[in-house]
């Protein structure tokens, strides 16, 4: 018994090896809590500009067919009578066309 009360009481250095252990867990456990938010507010940061770069090429595509609305609404008289000056001559055409042959046949 008295072997086991000097090694209790000597203790050699077993409460600097307890306190580093200790502390070592504690550093392990702040850096992997550091590395889960660093990548949280990195994945974060890329969904915020991935939705940013949507948005804006949505705004963009919009304003592209606003202003090509604009310009066949502007046109819109000239483009409507060229069609219809084509629709009528080629009309015209088919008509010349099937009369000579409808003539011949009889």
């Amino acid at each position: 018994m008295s072997n086991l009360k000097k090694y209790l009481c000597a203790q050699n250095g077993n409460a600097i090896i307890f306190v580093v252990i200790i502390v070592f867990s504690i550093l392990m456990m702040f850096s992997v809590s550091l590395h889960i938010t660093n990548n949280s507010m990195r994945l974060s940061n890329a969904y915020y500009k991935s939705a940013n770069l949507y948005f804006f090429a949505q705004s963009g595509g919009e304003k592209v067919k606003d202003l090509l609305n604009k310009i066949m609404f502007s046109e819109y008289e000239n483009i409507l009578n060229e069609t219809t000056s084509e629709i009528s001559t080629y009309n015209i055409e088919k008509y010349i066309q099937y009369s000579k042959h409808s003539k011949t046949d009889f």
